[in-house]
């Protein structure tokens, strides 16, 4: 089970906010907070894949500057993501 630390949207009335906060209390075990909670799951079932037309030339995107934390960040969900074996490497032809 996890730690019970959450974010709500602050626009939510207080009273709101502690209905959800006790419903989630209770059901803790219910949420998966991250890929290496749902080890069950084959990756296969739920993929995303990109459907690329053969006719189009591909774009090169602007490059986005992050702040210095976010590359770390980013860096630490990919490992997650590969340690669980929910995403995998591309090899493109």
């Amino acid at each position: 089970m996890r730690e019970g630390k959450f974010k709500l949207g602050a626009s939510l009335g207080r009273e709101l906010q502690d209905k959800i906060v006790g419903v989630i209390s209770r059901h803790m075990d219910a949420f998966a907070w991250s890929s290496l909670d749902i080890p069950g799951i084959d990756p296969d079932f739920l993929c995303h894949r990109l459907t690329m037309d053969e006719k189009v030339r591909p774009v090169v995107q602007k490059r986005r500057r992050f702040n210095k934390e976010r590359p770390l960040i980013i860096r630490e969900e990919t490992q997650k993501l590969l340690k669980a074996d929910h995403i995998r490497e591309i090899q493109y032809l």
